[in-house]
Protein backbone atom coordinates (compact mmCIF):
# COMPACT_ATOMS: atom_id res chain seq x y z
CA UNK A 1 0.00 0.00 0.00
CA UNK A 2 1.31 3.99 -0.85
CA UNK A 3 3.60 2.54 -3.88
CA UNK A 4 3.46 4.73 -6.67
CA UNK A 5 4.43 2.54 -8.72
CA UNK A 6 8.26 4.52 -9.62
CA UNK A 7 10.14 0.83 -9.39
CA UNK A 8 12.76 3.23 -7.39
CA UNK A 9 12.85 -0.23 -4.74
CA UNK A 10 13.44 -2.47 -7.86
CA UNK A 11 16.17 -0.72 -9.46
CA UNK A 12 17.89 -0.23 -6.00
CA UNK A 13 17.71 -3.65 -4.58
CA UNK A 14 21.38 -5.26 -4.90
CA UNK A 15 20.26 -8.50 -4.69
CA UNK A 16 17.75 -8.05 -7.38
CA UNK A 17 14.50 -9.13 -5.22
CA UNK A 18 12.08 -7.22 -5.55
CA UNK A 19 9.86 -6.91 -8.53
CA UNK A 20 7.52 -4.45 -8.74
CA UNK A 21 4.94 -3.53 -11.31
CA UNK A 22 4.25 0.18 -12.75
CA UNK A 23 0.46 0.82 -12.34
CA UNK A 24 0.10 3.42 -14.89
CA UNK A 25 2.38 3.55 -18.45
CA UNK A 26 2.65 6.59 -20.68
CA UNK A 27 4.49 8.81 -21.99
CA UNK A 28 5.97 12.34 -20.51
CA UNK A 29 7.84 14.73 -23.73
CA UNK A 30 9.28 17.76 -22.56
CA UNK A 31 10.06 20.58 -25.58
CA UNK A 32 12.84 21.83 -23.55
CA UNK A 33 12.92 24.53 -26.51
CA UNK A 34 9.80 26.46 -24.72
CA UNK A 35 11.31 26.00 -21.22
CA UNK A 36 12.62 29.26 -19.68
CA UNK A 37 15.76 29.36 -18.78
CA UNK A 38 17.39 28.38 -15.33
CA UNK A 39 13.53 27.22 -14.34
CA UNK A 40 13.29 23.55 -12.85
CA UNK A 41 9.83 23.73 -11.24
CA UNK A 42 9.21 20.28 -12.84
CA UNK A 43 12.32 19.22 -11.68
CA UNK A 44 11.36 20.38 -8.00
CA UNK A 45 7.43 19.16 -8.15
CA UNK A 46 8.51 15.77 -9.01
CA UNK A 47 7.36 13.53 -6.12
CA UNK A 48 9.80 10.60 -7.34
CA UNK A 49 13.46 11.65 -6.76
CA UNK A 50 15.65 11.01 -10.20
CA UNK A 51 12.77 10.94 -12.60
CA UNK A 52 13.05 14.75 -13.69
CA UNK A 53 16.58 15.97 -13.27
CA UNK A 54 18.58 18.42 -15.11
CA UNK A 55 21.52 17.46 -17.81
CA UNK A 56 24.81 19.04 -18.02
CA UNK A 57 23.77 20.95 -20.76
CA UNK A 58 20.96 22.33 -18.20
CA UNK A 59 17.64 20.92 -19.81
CA UNK A 60 15.28 18.94 -18.19
CA UNK A 61 15.58 14.94 -18.72
CA UNK A 62 12.70 12.48 -18.15
CA UNK A 63 13.90 9.19 -16.78
CA UNK A 64 10.48 7.50 -18.14
CA UNK A 65 11.76 3.98 -16.48
CA UNK A 66 10.16 6.10 -12.56
CA UNK A 67 7.54 8.16 -13.80
CA UNK A 68 4.55 7.61 -12.53
CA UNK A 69 2.60 9.85 -15.11
CA UNK A 70 0.81 11.64 -11.71
CA UNK A 71 1.10 15.28 -13.81
CA UNK A 72 2.10 17.10 -11.10
CA UNK A 73 4.94 18.37 -13.75
CA UNK A 74 2.30 19.58 -15.40
CA UNK A 75 0.85 21.00 -13.42
CA UNK A 76 3.15 23.42 -12.12
CA UNK A 77 4.94 23.77 -15.32
CA UNK A 78 4.21 27.98 -16.48
CA UNK A 79 4.31 27.55 -20.20
CA UNK A 80 1.83 25.90 -21.80
CA UNK A 81 2.46 22.87 -24.22
CA UNK A 82 6.09 22.53 -22.59
CA UNK A 83 5.10 19.04 -21.24
CA UNK A 84 2.92 16.83 -23.09
CA UNK A 85 1.67 13.57 -20.60
CA UNK A 86 -0.18 10.96 -22.04
CA UNK A 87 -1.45 8.11 -20.02
CA UNK A 88 -1.89 5.03 -22.77
CA UNK A 89 -2.59 2.47 -20.05
CA UNK A 90 -3.81 1.62 -16.42
CA UNK A 91 -3.04 -1.60 -14.78
CA UNK A 92 -6.44 -3.51 -13.94
CA UNK A 93 -8.62 -6.08 -14.04
CA UNK A 94 -11.37 -5.77 -16.25
CA UNK A 95 -14.81 -4.95 -14.67
CA UNK A 96 -17.94 -3.74 -16.23
CA UNK A 97 -19.06 -1.65 -13.73
CA UNK A 98 -20.39 1.95 -14.77
CA UNK A 99 -19.76 2.67 -11.07
CA UNK A 100 -15.52 1.65 -11.54
CA UNK A 101 -15.41 2.86 -14.98
CA UNK A 102 -16.30 6.59 -13.33
CA UNK A 103 -13.57 6.15 -10.45
CA UNK A 104 -11.00 4.81 -12.92
CA UNK A 105 -11.81 8.12 -15.39
CA UNK A 106 -11.68 10.31 -12.22
CA UNK A 107 -7.85 8.17 -11.21
CA UNK A 108 -6.77 9.10 -14.34
CA UNK A 109 -7.09 12.68 -14.15
CA UNK A 110 -3.58 14.56 -13.23
CA UNK A 111 -5.51 16.34 -9.88
CA UNK A 112 -6.83 13.18 -8.86
CA UNK A 113 -3.92 11.30 -9.62
CA UNK A 114 -1.65 13.96 -8.11
CA UNK A 115 -3.64 13.61 -4.42
CA UNK A 116 -1.47 10.66 -3.36
CA UNK A 117 1.56 11.98 -4.09
CA UNK A 118 0.68 16.48 -3.64
CA UNK A 119 1.68 16.35 -0.06
CA UNK A 120 5.46 15.47 -0.83
CA UNK A 121 4.80 17.96 -3.88
CA UNK A 122 3.92 20.72 -1.62
CA UNK A 123 6.64 20.26 0.77
CA UNK A 124 8.97 20.01 -2.29
CA UNK A 125 7.46 23.36 -3.59
CA UNK A 126 8.30 25.09 0.04
CA UNK A 127 11.55 24.09 0.27
CA UNK A 128 12.13 25.78 -3.30
CA UNK A 129 10.69 28.59 -2.60
CA UNK A 130 12.80 29.30 0.78
CA UNK A 131 15.78 28.35 -1.20
CA UNK A 132 14.96 30.60 -3.98
CA UNK A 133 13.61 33.59 -2.30
CA UNK A 134 15.61 33.02 1.29
CA UNK A 135 12.98 33.48 3.50
CA UNK A 136 9.99 30.82 5.29
CA UNK A 137 7.00 29.80 3.68
CA UNK A 138 4.27 31.01 6.57
CA UNK A 139 1.44 28.21 5.63
CA UNK A 140 3.80 25.88 6.29
CA UNK A 141 3.02 23.41 8.83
Amino acid sequence: EGCPGCRLCEIKCPEGAIRAVKVIYGSLRINTELCPEGCRDCVDACPIPGTLSVGPDGKVVVNEITCVYCGACRLVCPVEGALELNRTYIRHEPIKSGAWNKALEKLTSPVRLTRELVSKSIEKGHEVVEKRLGWIVASRS
